[in-house]
């Protein structure tokens, strides 16, 4: 009965030349519709501003995707290669302190800027200190200062992107555009993402590590000179009066909203304390089991690919029926208890298979999972804040979360770092899997905060 009648919806949104009307479609059911009516599906597309604008952002994260995916994980070997485990934890030190201080920034100065022309000027300079590098160490591949400086390059880089970019949609779509289109942005970013680690995994036994580094600076380039084709479209399209009056607004947060961004922090804060410490120690396995060089480059860019293909035949196919199944609470509890097992069963069987699951699943799963599900959530926060949101709970807690491993050493083998990690990241995965209780109390809260608002937008938003 519910997919007769999305599916009907769907129709009359076509037959209207509005899909705008109809929200609650299922991913798959898009897919299929653009499968059996491409031209048609297409034509509409084309012929709406929205829709103009979200074909435009959906290439350009699937061009970053490939570009993170690639810089990414072969400065990740290369640093590996020259300096070993021992010189990830200072990596995660500098790069860290680099990510607060831009999402601090972006909170400063969140409503006076234009996302869309910092985050082209942004790829275009991304680009060039992306060719220096690589120009760099061509002559000196090992050369553990400039390994060491392309690892925190290439990690604030693709947060500073990160930040950019959902800012920049943010401030385009409307609240009921928000909810269909960013799932689809996601999508299309872990699409680039393992398009990006499968040439890693079969280029790196052609081209060296340091190689990536033009493949990086090529494509965000190519990002950076694609705004010259932005769509145009109207000021504050697609956005209702109430959203125009909140963006011009210095509306500050009311109580249940903070205690929602609180409850968010915690989980990136805790997720980041985890994932960075189980990453820490399969960086240390993967190099024991294969080495430096580019079989370990073509080690992890395997590892990278078939985590996000995992990701993305979740988010195509399960993510948006099981968001409705389940509901935002329940949800992240699934997410958090998964991400929380995984890691349990590495740290009581630690091998190289339950590190690669564990890897996968914290890295990848978790991540693009909760990804999706706070950005979802943003609806309910004022439309002038929302680049402070997203600056203050993961943009600070994902760094925070980094910091917190400084005060752990790494051991000269994997026994030693394991000895000294297990007991910490059984309690980091503990606090991780509880935050769902707190958080299911005051998500509900603030639900009903908004249901008895007298605002009609922010009854909808709750919907």
């Amino acid at each position: 009965m519910a997919q007769r009648e999305g599916k009907e919806a769907y129709e009359r949104g076509l037959q209207q030349g509005s899909v705008d009307r109809y929200v609650g479609f299922e991913l798959q059911k898009y897919l299929l519709q653009l499968i059996l009516h491409p031209l048609r599906t297409w034509r509409h597309f084309l012929s709406r501003p929205s829709g103009r604008l979200f074909l435009f952002y959906a290439g350009l994260n699937f061009i970053l995707g490939f570009a993170g995916a690639s810089g990414f994980f072969a400065s990740n070997a290369l640093l590996l290669g020259a300096g070993g485990p021992q010189a990830m934890r200072p990596a995660y030190a500098v790069s860290a302190t680099g990510s607060i201080v831009l999402a601090g920034l972006i909170y400063l100065i969140a409503s006076k800027i234009d996302y869309r022309k910092l985050l082209r000027n942004s790829l275009f300079a991304l680009a060039c200190i992306g060719l220096v590098f690589g120009l760099g160490l061509g002559p000196h591949p090992e050369n553990l200062a400039l390994t060491f400086s392309l690892r925190i390059f290439m990690f604030i880089a693709i947060f500073w992107i990160h930040l950019l970019f959902w800012n920049a949609v943010g401030s385009l779509f409307s609240n009921l555009e928000s909810k269909r289109y960013f799932p689809l942005f996601i999508v299309a970013e872990i699409l680039g993402e393992v398009m990006g680690s499968l040439g890693l995994e079969f280029g790196s036994r052609v081209l060296p590590a340091h190689a990536y580094c033009f493949v990086f600076s090529t494509l965000v380039v190519f990002g950076a000179a694609a705004f010259r084709f932005h769509p145009r479209f109207e000021k504050n399209i697609g956005k209702t009066s109430a959203e125009v009056d909140s963006l011009k607004e210095s509306s500050f947060w009311n109580r249940g909203s903070w205690i929602l961004a609180s409850t968010a922090f915690s989980f990136w804060c805790a997720y980041s304390f985890i994932s960075s410490g189980m990453d820490l120690i399969f960086n240390q396995i993967a190099l024991e089991n294969f080495g430096s060089g580019n079989s370990l480059t073509a080690y992890l860019g395997a590892i990278a690919f078939f985590g996000n293909s995992a990701v993305l035949l979740y988010q195509t196919f399960f993510s948006e029926s099981l968001s409705l199944r389940f509901g935002v609470t329940r949800s992240l509890t699934a997410i958090s208890w998964a991400g929380s097992a995984c890691l349990a069963l590495f740290l009581i069987h630690p091998n190289l298979r339950t590190a690669e699951l564990s890897q996968q699943t914290l890295f990848f799963f978790v991540d693009f999972a909760a990804i999706a599900l706070f950005s979802s959530m943003m609806s309910l926060v004022p439309a002038s804040q929302r680049s402070r949101w997203l600056a203050l709970t993961e943009g600070i807690g994902r760094p925070l979360g980094c910091f917190l491993l400084l005060a752990l050493p790494v051991g000269g083998n994997l026994t030693d770092t394991l000895a000294v990690y297990r007991i910490p990241l059984f309690a980091g995965l503990l606090f991780m899997a509880a935050i769902p209780i707190p958080f299911a109390w005051i998500y509900r809260r603030h639900l009903r905060e908004h249901l008895s608002s007298s605002d009609q937008d922010l009854k909808k938003n709750v919907v």
